[in-house]
């Protein structure tokens, strides 16, 4: 029996399937792939794959390997195809979804919502003081008088 390790499984299974069939077959072994990722290769990717102009708050991401789903705090804003280009390049390289929940400074009360918003980021919080925020969602230090936070992602 032979266990092969890859960074990301769920990537490799499906790109060496021919070869992964080929070595069983000719070698007569049971070969299988470890199903767990290597979780600091998805950390890094999770941060590499964030859109220009958006930082993450935490320096580990959550992982939520039982829903392939890895989670980064953030602040900052992207446009709506940055967001999904970074999810899909995550997404194909990891195999796992990636959730952004950012937090973005409004500059007044009556702020206009960010273009991602109208593109299926959830609004959770609106122009709550930052300590509201941060204490119900544990997102970082946020200096602006008001704060909205978004989730782009998976639910």
């Amino acid at each position: 029996r032979v266990e092969l390790r890859f960074r990301f499984p769920q990537v490799a299974e499906r790109q060496y399937a021919g070869v992964l069939e080929e070595l069983r077959r000719r070698s007569g072994w049971a070969v299988s792939l470890r199903a767990t990722p290597d979780l600091g290769a998805l950390q890094e990717a999770a941060r590499r794959h964030l859109p220009e102009r958006v930082r993450p708050l935490q320096a580990v991401p959550s992982m939520h390997l039982d829903r392939n789903l890895v989670e980064v705090r953030a602040e900052g804003h992207a446009a709506p195809e940055a967001v999904a280009a970074a999810q899909e390049a995550f997404r194909a390289e990891s195999g796992f979804a990636l959730r952004i929940l950012c937090l973005q400074a409004l500059e007044a009360q009556d702020a206009a919502p960010p273009p991602a918003a109208a593109a299926g980021a959830v609004r959770v919080e609106q122009n709550r003081p930052p300590r509201e925020v941060v204490g119900r969602h544990g997102a970082g230090n946020i200096s602006s008088e008001r704060t909205s936070f978004f989730i782009y992602g998976p639910q």
